[in-house]
């Protein structure tokens, strides 16, 4: 498990999250892995579905929904996604 520590807590329903705790990757999780992994490379102008599909992986390894994933602060991008890049290559080397 890896949990990612936010600066501004986001609202999930009644409750406010201060963290997101990502599970351990499983084979479900491969195409979005292996789509992200393809476009690190892509052209700016598909910066959009780069973005979202990392979107997509935070929402399914913490099971928060996506539509509370979108609220997150920006402030939190760059930690966010160091930290989904080790979470990523820790469990893929397993």
């Amino acid at each position: 498990m890896t949990t990612i520590s936010l600066s501004k807590p986001i609202a999930s329903g009644p409750a406010f999250l201060g963290a997101l705790e990502l599970r351990p990757l499983n084979f479900g999780d491969v195409p979005l892995v292996t789509k992200m992994a393809a476009m690190s490379n892509a052209p700016a102008s598909d910066a959009d579905v780069y973005v979202s599909t990392i979107m997509d992986i935070l929402a399914r390894l913490s099971g928060v929904s996506r539509d509370v994933i979108d609220t997150i602060d920006p402030q939190d991008v760059g930690a966010i996604l160091n930290q989904l890049a080790e979470h990523i290559a820790k469990y893929s080397k397993n």
